[in-house]
């Protein structure tokens, strides 16, 4: 898994980041929520990436980590782990932010549209696979995130949103495509969907300037039986139209490069007057009056990041199931 997913994140970086990848452990298997093992490894990627904007050395290493006595105030418990290793050369952290690091909505960001809520969520993540997560500086400069989590540990419980499987960490599949059927995530296995009049049955359009989200996005629909077809921007997704696209649903991010994602959403109704939309923000943005009053009032459906694969299904199924008279807006 650890592999794959570098061999899927190297064409995703910027020329100036050069990637390194160490595996000691190629045999080993996690007790994991795979696709949240994905989004973990994505959101400290990216973490890494923005903290390098002149360029430097990411690194991603995987090795055993044994406990053999729990201490008090520890979340590890007594046992085996497997730990990944997520480092950069950036500046670090400066020592006084440490301890609010992993808070919802602390950000370093601000300039440019943080929202807070990506290392909250790898926390949150990591917990509720039994994990724990840890940050220091490193001597020579840079941050080193580690998340540890269950090697060969008995499956934790698991809601509605997934159950968690083995995932070994020399799996040559992608981290979402290894999670078994559908069918065992929740994900319905051969249900028919059904388009809006005049769309494409399955065929999805996501719009999000951010190519690791585009990535997550189009394995979690993939997984629920659906094309996808993606676009970096508000232009580029308004240039398919004119080409003759007609898509079932259209997913679009609200922070998005010159076309915004509410005007987008205004251009596209106008084409397609009754074609569903997803808009989705930040928790942060979702107190935007202006923008909550907007999507209320043209029936746009509204999405909260971060991207829990059970309440991205409801959100679609709500979308492609026929309605008679106006889409009906929901802010969940």
């Amino acid at each position: 898994m650890i592999r794959e997913y570098a061999e899927t994140l190297q064409p995703q970086l910027p020329p100036h980041v050069s990637l390194n990848v160490r595996n000691a452990c190629p045999e080993a298997r996690i007790r994991a929520v795979s696709v949240e093992v994905h989004q973990v490894l994505l959101n400290l990627c990216l973490n890494a990436i923005q903290a390098m904007p002149d360029g430097g050395e990411l690194t991603v290493s995987a090795g055993l980590y044994a406990v053999e006595r729990h201490r008090s105030g520890d979340e590890l418990a007594e046992g085996s782990y497997v730990r990944i290793d997520i480092s950069d050369t950036g500046k670090g952290i400066p020592s006084g932010l440490m301890e609010f690091i992993f808070d919802p909505f602390f950000t370093t960001k601000q300039e440019n549209g943080g929202s807070g809520l990506g290392l909250a969520q790898v926390h949150s993540l990591v917990q509720r696979n039994r994990g724990a997560v840890r940050v220091a500086n490193r001597p020579c400069g840079g941050a080193l995130f580690s998340v540890f989590l269950p090697h060969d540990f008995p499956s934790p419980e698991r809601d509605d949103a997934g159950k968690a499987t083995d995932t070994p960490l020399s799996e040559t599949v992608s981290p979402v495509d290894s999670i078994p059927q559908p069918v065992e995530n929740g994900f319905p296995t051969g249900h028919p969907r059904t388009a809006p009049p005049g769309g494409t049955a399955g065929e999805i359009l996501v719009v999000d300037d951010d190519p690791g989200i585009l990535y997550l996005l189009e394995k979690l629909l993939n997984q629920m039986r659906l094309s996808v077809v993606t676009a970096a921007d508000a232009e580029t997704a308004l240039s398919l139209f004119e080409k003759g696209m007609h898509p079932a649903l259209v997913i679009t991010d609200q922070k998005l490069p010159g076309i915004q994602g509410i005007a987008f959403a205004r251009l596209v109704r106008k084409r397609f007057p009754r074609m569903p939309i997803i808009l989705c923000s930040s928790c942060s943005a979702m107190h935007d009056a202006q923008s909550c009053h907007m999507g209320a009032d043209e029936d746009i459906q509204r999405f909260v990041k971060p991207f829990d694969p059970q309440r991205l299904k409801e959100a679609v199924d709500r979308a492609l199931q026929p309605k008679t008279g106006r889409w009906i807006w929901r802010a969940f």
